[in-house]
């Protein structure tokens, strides 16, 4: 049996009850963070040490929100922040040179016909259908999944900032215990149950849902030397990608 090499394999657990959610950029410049006692982010110079921008944090109704935590993402070369108690996602780009942004309606901004935001680095407003507090996302952060109320999983694309698959799962999938990966057939994810012994696997090519039927409890994953780590019941595997695909189904 031909195995396939995990070529990147990434996990996030984002701060749920941070009394300053904060997060630095890979290169150790800049640092974002919740401003404490205040619906608001700074942007801090870590060199300098002095806070370049500071943004209140509403939706483009205004409405105040607190911050459930603030992630970066590398490839990207920005911050991802997750507002408790509205409808949003942010996106904030430090990246030289990135474009512009724009709230509201826009004509045409090379004509001048709209107001670009007066923030330091550009804001792009994910739009969600209800607040979310996790995330997991893929390596390369072009997707992110998260639980919604009524059970179902939400696929947010980050490029067009917005939900653009539903997926109905049976059980009660863990996104913050969960890990992706890229291998040779693209990007998926493994989410654990959080009651039966169950491994929920998403195939992000074709948005396919499977399922790993284990034994004992509630598993654990985790990545190990190129290879996903399951553990259920004192009893502990590893498998290659491959391996897990066939195992789910696809």
């Amino acid at each position: 049996m031909r195995s396939v090499t995990v070529a990147t394999i990434f996990a996030v657990a984002l701060p749920l009850s941070a009394d300053e959610p904060s997060a630095r950029s890979a290169d150790g410049r800049w640092r974002l963070q919740a401003d404490p006692g205040a619906h608001a982010l700074r942007i801090i110079d870590v060199q300098a040490g002095t806070v370049i921008d500071r943004i209140d944090i509403t939706d483009r109704r205004g409405v105040p929100s607190a911050i459930a935590g603030i992630l970066e993402a590398p490839p990207r070369r920005s911050f991802i922040v997750l507002l408790r108690d509205v409808a949003e996602a942010w996106e904030l780009v430090y990246a030289p040179g990135a474009e512009r942004a724009f709230d509201g309606l826009v004509h045409d901004y090379r004509m001048g016909e709209a107001i670009a935001q007066r923030f330091v680095w550009p804001l792009r407003r994910i739009v969600l259908d209800e607040p979310q507090q996790e995330f997991l996302f893929a390596p390369d952060f072009a997707h992110g999944i998260a639980r919604a109320r009524d059970g179902s999983l939400h696929v947010v694309n980050l490029h067009v900032r917005r939900r653009i698959e539903t997926l109905r799962v049976e059980g009660e999938p863990v996104i913050g215990a969960g890990i992706s990966w890229v291998d040779a057939h693209g990007t998926v994810f493994a989410l654990p149950d959080a009651r039966l012994p169950i491994v929920h696997v998403i195939d992000a090519q074709r948005w396919r849902v499977g399922r790993v039927e284990l034994s004992g409890v509630s598993p654990a994953l985790r990545s190990e030397g190129g290879r996903i780590w399951i553990e259920a019941g004192g009893v502990h595997r590893f498998w290659q990608s491959n391996e897990l695909r066939r195992a789910a189904g696809f």
